[in-house]
């Protein structure tokens, strides 16, 4: 099975991020075409594909990857905090052709598309489930990079993420779309943007 990383490395200036949607089912990533999480349910062929990236990064991967991270909530102020990427988080997608294959973010990768996205002040670029058109009534007001998993800000909101993932803290005005993250109608964020694909095992 295909594993596939996400760069935007030597192309910054048209690659990256775009906006970010409110999901019901959050992935946190996006190439081309918006990314929902998926479960996996072929353990088998997981494990297969964990392994052999694990020797490729030299890097543990945990059930961790698996773990659908919803927003915590501020509710008196109306605000959410979640992750907009989470490094080396393998997602299944499943190709034109119907072949299934995994893509990951890097950590640098990561932090190069938060970045741009702070550089090009896309802070209030918002919309529902990759909707164009359905644009939502937010904006970012915070947004940091995981340095220190045991101390960082977000373990006060209960989440629990690894190094390098990039968070974000959104101010949402809509009422209707208040009600619908209160509703767990929606429970994440997923970034749109457009990437460089990079095959990485085959």
């Amino acid at each position: 099975m295909k594993i596939i990383e996400l760069l935007i490395d030597g192309l910054e200036d048209v690659l990256g991020f775009t906006d970010v949607a409110l999901v019901e089912t959050p992935a946190h990533e996006s190439t081309w075409h918006s990314f929902n999480a998926v479960e996996v349910e072929d353990a088998i062929a997981f494990q297969m594909v964990k392994l052999a990236f694990e020797e490729l990064t030299k890097q543990e991967f945990t059930d961790q990857q698996l773990k659908t991270y919803e927003f915590a909530l501020e509710e008196e102020k109306q605000l959410i905090v979640g992750a907009f990427l989470i490094p080396d988080k393998l997602i299944f997608r499943v190709d034109k052709n119907h072949e299934p294959y995994y893509v990951f973010f890097s950590k640098e990768t990561v932090g190069k598309i938060a970045e741009k996205m702070m550089k090009e002040k896309l802070l209030d670029k918002v919309n529902l489930e990759h909707d164009p058109d359905s644009l939502v009534d937010a904006y970012i007001i915070e947004t940091w990079i995981i340095a220190d998993r045991a101390h960082d800000k977000s373990t006060v909101y209960g989440l629990d993420l690894p190094v390098g993932t990039w968070m974000g803290m959104m101010k949402v005005d809509s009422p209707v779309h208040w009600k619908m993250i209160k509703e767990k109608k929606l429970t994440g964020y997923s970034i749109e943007g457009m990437f460089i694909d990079k095959l990485i095992q085959n």
